[in-house]
């Protein structure tokens, strides 16, 4: 009978032997995950990765830019010169907040769409051991029990526990 592996373990993983926690996540600390099952992982725990903040609209973006308190000075002064019936002051008032609201909002959708091009061209890379092979894989495919091997200056994918280290040091 294979160990369940969404039981609770009696203590948290980080403080749970190597050997103990390899057998729960069904890998081998020498040859890591089977293609097949590291496959199956992705499929019922989806892939390593946060969840993408949604963009906010485009209306939003452009209110958004009528929140600063300078803004709301510069409609109060608009308004006031209305109250006071000097018409070319209000209206190039106005006029300034409106301009200065439509660049701001150009200048912020520019640079989102800048960010979502910089993020789908960054792939971090992740090496592990599948069927006893090293690979590198983008580090969203890593599976919960991937033997990961990490270098001086690499990024950690995901959730580790250290196994084996030499001349480890942390900052």
């Amino acid at each position: 009978m294979e160990p369940q592996r969404d039981a609770p373990a009696a203590r948290p993983w980080h403080s749970r032997a190597a050997d103990a926690l390899a057998m729960d996540l069904r890998t081998n600390l020498e040859v890591g995950l089977s293609a097949d099952e590291a496959g199956r992982l992705q499929q019922n725990e989806g892939f390593n990765e946060l969840p993408e903040a949604s963009t906010p609209s485009l209306l939003k973006l452009f209110l958004s830019q009528f929140t600063r308190l300078i803004v709301w000075v510069l409609i109060g002064a608009a308004v006031i010169s209305g109250l006071l019936e000097d018409w070319l002051d209000a209206v190039a008032t106005v006029a300034i907040v409106f301009l200065n609201g439509l660049l701001g909002f150009v200048q912020e959708f520019r640079a989102e769409q800048s960010l979502a091009a910089l993020r789908k061209m960054s792939i971090s890379m992740a090496r592990v051991f599948r069927d006893g092979m090293l690979r590198s894989i983008p580090a969203r495919e890593s599976a919960p029990g991937d033997l990961i091997l990490l270098e001086t200056g690499d990024r950690v994918p995901a959730d580790a526990r250290l196994t084996y280290a030499t001349n480890f040091q942390s900052q």
